[in-house]
């Protein structure tokens, strides 16, 4: 994708910094407009299959310049996210059965890093004013593993952006539970003329597997970013967002197609705008060492 209109987004511009809690905050220039029109672009599943290896072509701008090298190939197909014919629909039922497991303390996630699921409820949990009565979006994944553990926070709606499926294939029966994809959230917040309509976000590694090309989505080495920016200007001012990425403190890297890696330089980047309210790490959660491990930040905006 173009980076026209993108800005300081695209790039490691920022324009000052600001003392925080646990590493200085960056600010960088963020007009939500230009984030909105070019989120109405992101097209899942409209350049299938993807591409088996990183291109040659490529390389040096997807790993921009080396910064984010190359360390290994994971290629993810996702098949069952090729175009179908019905609709992937979350009945009622699923999320009735999902959100009772919750409550009961077991977990639902099936492939989450160890320790990840449990350490999102707790913060959840931690910040439940937040959630209680309030509209809520995920930058989601196919499964509703986050909105049924939200649904269990009782709030008043959840709409999960989907990066992962056309429009066409979300459907879902409960009331509590709108499916959004890219193109149709950003119209629909640009048409109400104020973005900024959200009390809390939750991005559970979905944010690091963004422009990869593994969703059949165009490949895109700021994508990451660029659902940053978009969480930005869609969270109200005070409000909060929660995310969670893969993570080593001192080493950063792709890893094709799957993920990318931060290191503390790069989300610094990654979290610009945001105040640190906390962070977890897998190896301070677990007290062992995983590589990649995990790190989840909850953020606020100023």
């Amino acid at each position: 994708m173009a980076t026209s209109g993108c800005g300081d987004v695209c790039s490691f511009r920022v324009r000052d910094r600001a003392p925080g809690r646990f590493y200085p905050l960056m600010r960088r220039n963020i007009q939500c407009p230009d984030v909105m029109r070019r989120m109405r672009q992101i097209a899942p599943g409209a350049f299938y299959p993807p591409p088996r290896f990183l291109p040659t072509s490529l390389m040096d701008e997807m790993t921009h310049h080396g910064q984010l090298p190359l360390r290994d190939v994971n290629f993810l197909p996702d098949n069952d996210r090729r175009p179908r014919e019905g609709a992937l629909v979350v009945s009622e039922q699923m999320l009735g059965e999902l959100t009772e497991r919750v409550w009961r303390g077991v977990p639902i996630m099936q492939g989450a890093p160890v320790g990840a699921e449990m350490t999102l409820r707790r913060v959840l949990r931690g910040h439940r004013r937040h959630l209680e009565g309030a509209v809520v979006f995920t930058l989601g994944q196919k499964n509703p593993w986050v909105e049924a553990i939200l649904l269990a926070m009782n709030p008043r709606h959840v709409v999960s952006v989907e990066y992962q499926l056309p429009l066409h294939e979300i459907a879902t029966e409960h009331a509590q539970i709108s499916g959004r994809s890219p193109a149709a959230a950003a119209a629909e917040w640009t048409l109400a003329g104020d973005a900024g309509t959200y009390n809390v976000g939750v991005a559970f590694f979905t944010v690091g597997q963004l422009g990869l090309g593994r969703y059949g989505e165009q490949l895109n080495p700021w994508a990451d970013f660029e659902a940053m920016a978009q969480a930005w200007c869609v969270t109200r001012t005070g409000g909060l967002f929660v995310l969670a990425v893969y993570y080593e403190q001192n080493d950063e890297y792709l890893v094709w197609n799957a993920n990318r890696i931060y290191s503390a330089k790069l989300a610094q980047y990654l979290t610009a705008n945001w105040e640190v309210v906390d962070v977890k790490r897998s190896d301070g959660e677990l007290g062992v060492v995983q590589r990649p491990g995990w790190a989840m930040w909850v953020l606020k905006k100023p």
